[in-house]
């Protein structure tokens, strides 16, 4: 059984080692990891699930030129592999998660800028399957 409550670990390590920004924007991008509602965090071989990827901006301009290139948890008999197509939502940029693949990576992308109170934020669900 693979738990995805497992993942916020990884997600750290994936703020932290695999954003490639310029260093000014590296201080006000958050990054976090989640099952949205209705997916179970919790799955076992075969089954499928959501992971949502959401970066934050919480200033007054822009980030461009946003990437990553992470690996989802896997070994060569378990883990998690891309079960569906990926969608990217206020990113722009291209989006690469290849169908029973483990990569998910992110070139060009843009994060609004906060407006008023609310941060901008750039969405990338991918299901997967244990």
């Amino acid at each position: 059984m693979l738990k995805m409550a497992a993942l916020p670990r990884w997600a750290r390590f994936f703020l932290f080692s695999c954003l490639l920004l310029p260093l000014a924007a590296q201080a006000v991008l958050t990054a976090s990891v989640t099952v949205p509602t209705g997916f179970n965090a919790t799955v076992f071989p075969g089954e499928v699930t959501r992971l949502e990827i959401t970066l934050t901006n919480d200033v007054s301009s822009e980030i461009t030129a946003l990437g990553f290139n992470t690996s989802l948890p896997s070994s060569t008999n378990n883990g998690l592999k891309i079960a569906g197509e990926a969608t990217l939502m206020d990113c722009g940029g291209t989006l690469t998660a290849p169908l029973g693949g483990t990569q998910i990576r992110l070139t060009g992308g843009t994060i609004a800028a906060q407006s008023g109170a609310t941060p901008g934020t750039c969405k990338i669900i991918v299901p997967v399957k244990a």
